[in-house]
């Protein structure tokens, strides 16, 4: 049976990809747009040691996430200041809001102060996932699908293009297998009843690490909660 609209595609892709990670979040915004369906399991390990440094809120915005990776580790024998850290986004950002990051930063337990009150990032748990997949699924665009699952990969261990059984076939047998295999873009055939990986997705060696790290957090609450989706 084939698929009238990308919609329905969404249960049988969500089922699969369900079947592989633990949590699961549809419509996931992402700085370009969004991606129709990711998912991630957290590492159990490096879950009970942020648990266990007290920072169980989540860090925050893109913004604030980049500004937390500004910071020197605990332990380094380095630090900074909230004026270093100021100037770092001049003139982007006002420097007054980026002093009540730090201070909301601080207050989660996630920037701590030195003897000399440099500020130090608590880490040691970082990165967060063990696995992060992105999905776009599209019933005929698949140039357009292809280039939107590359640009996932600026995040995503792995990134898929579902389309309908026959097509994805089609898919494999074209030109475009090749193309799939050079961005390191996985193809998903999709039935109503079953979903097959015609194309692996190869883990990327030129992730951006705090796009990453902000997409692994908004499956903290997750993880804290205990909520699979």
């Amino acid at each position: 049976m084939g698929f009238r609209l990308e919609v329905d595609m969404i249960e049988p892709v969500h089922s699969w990809l369900s079947s592989q990670v633990e949590h699961v979040k549809t419509e996931f915004r992402t700085p370009w747009g969004y991606c129709d369906l990711v998912g991630c399991t957290l590492s159990r390990r490096r879950v009970s040691k942020r648990l266990g440094l007290h920072q169980r809120e989540s860090i925050g915005s893109l913004e604030k996430v980049d500004l937390l990776w500004q910071v020197p580790d605990e332990g380094s024998g380095h630090s900074t200041d909230a004026e270093k850290l100021a100037a770092c986004y001049a003139p982007w950002r006002d420097s007054a809001v980026v002093v009540e990051d730090i201070a909301l930063l601080e207050e989660r337990g996630f920037v701590v102060r030195d003897s000399k009150g440099g500020l130090q990032k608590r880490n040691g748990w970082f990165p967060l996932h063990k696995r992060l997949i992105a999905i776009e699924a599209k019933l005929t665009r698949v140039e357009e699908s292809m280039w939107q699952a590359a640009r996932h990969l600026a995040y995503a261990d792995e990134s898929y293009v579902a389309l309908p059984s026959r097509l994805a076939w089609r898919t494999l047998k074209s030109r475009r297998e090749g193309e799939f295999r050079q961005l390191g873009i996985g193809l998903l055939a999709v039935t109503d009843q079953a979903v097959r990986v015609l194309i692996k997705s190869r883990n990327p060696s030129d992730r951006d690490p705090v796009l990453q790290a902000h997409c692994v957090e908004r499956f903290w609450r997750l993880q804290v909660t205990g909520n699979s989706t």
